[in-house]
This record gives C-alpha cells, structure tokens and sequence, in this order.
C-alpha cells in the first residue's frame, strides 16, 4: 500500500516522519517531496506571462474601439469632423483601458502576495503493509495533514 500525505512544512511534519520512523517504518519506505511555490516564475508558465503582459495592450485596443465607434458618431455633430473625434476618442479610450488594466494588476497582484506567504508543502509518499495501513493513516491525520490518500498497490 502506498500512502500519500500532504502537509505544510512545520515541525508537525517533522514530528509525524520521527513517529513513523519510532514504530518500525524505514526511511527507505518514505519519501519527502517539497512543493515548488514560486508562482511568480514565469519561465514555467509562459503563456500565463505572456497574457499578463499582453493585457494592457488588448484592454487598451479593446476600449479604443469602443470610444473611437462613439467619437466617429459624435463626430457627425461636432465642428472637427467624424475622422478626427474617432482618432481623439481611440486614443482616450486606449489610455482609459490601459489606466483600467494597471488598476487591475494591481488589486489583484495584491492579493497573489498575500497568497504567497503560505507556507510551502510538503508530498509525503509511506510504502506500508495493508496491516498498518489505518495506524499510518492515524498518525497523517493526528498531525495536521493537509490531506491522505491510499493508492492500493
């Protein structure tokens, strides 16, 4: 049977590998494998980088369309023309949605830094015999897991 337990690291992790260790488990039957948590690493994920990036572009294209099609109308009306209000409004409209998305990135960027002061975890895979199964599966929990699956092999 293999035992998969995920924690945080803190001592209770420690605690719970000297436990399983103290009643007869070996090392060679449990593995400790750290979780990367830089997710700010955009070599990892570059369509993710690329689209936060590109985003201020696209919002700001996005909203000069959008005023230039209402200065070209008002354009009809006003002295200048519809040609030059529909450049007035486009470039306006960029400047708002490129405005619109620095707001964004932001707030939001905010919130991903104070998500990434969690702690980072920790996988911790127990080969154990079917016999043992629930007292290991007792010990995970009893020390703060995280979350315990069983993979029945």
């Amino acid at each position: 049977m293999l035992v998969v337990g995920v924690f945080q690291i803190t001592t209770e992790l420690e605690q719970v590998l000297s436990l399983l260790e103290q009643k007869g488990m070996e090392r060679e039957q449990m593995v400790a494998v750290p979780m990367d948590l830089d997710a700010n690493d955009d070599t990892m994920d570059p369509i993710r980088s690329r689209d936060r990036k590109a985003g201020g572009f696209e919002l700001g294209m996005g909203t000069a369309t959008a005023f230039s099609v209402i200065g070209v109308s008002r354009g009809f009306i006003l002295e200048w023309g519809p040609i030059v209000w529909g450049l007035i409004a486009s470039g306006i409209g960029f400047l708002v949605g490129l405005a619109l998305h620095l707001i964004i990135v932001r707030v939001t960027g905010a919130k991903r830094e104070a998500s990434a002061n969690l702690l980072p975890e920790v996988t911790v895979l127990i080969r154990c015999q079917p016999e043992r199964l629930d007292e290991v599966r007792k010990l995970l929990w009893q020390h703060q897991a995280i979350s315990v699956g069983v993979v029945n092999r």
